[in-house]
């Protein structure tokens, strides 16, 4: 049975602060139900998420580095 929680609830569940879960549900990444201006969230969907996040911001620093080195001008530097 999923059991939804308010935001203050996640927030002291993943200990992560409000206004981040805030930000992140009304940009549609973090997964909740929306009933008018009340958000509620099922905890093992946002563990999920973040859990999923988290590994894939990892495999992206561990990949070697392709970003191309800024070239200067040597007549404006």
């Amino acid at each position: 049975e999923t059991r939804f929680i308010s935001l203050g609830e996640l927030a002291r569940a993943t200990q992560i602060p409000t206004a981040w879960l805030k930000r992140e549900s009304d940009a549609g990444r973090l997964p909740c139900i929306r009933a008018g201006k009340m958000l509620r969230f099922d905890l093992a969907a946002v563990v999920r998420y973040l859990t999923d996040r988290s590994e894939r911001e990892a495999s992206v620093l561990s990949e070697p580095n392709t970003v191309t080195p800024l070239l200067v001008n040597s007549k404006t530097a």
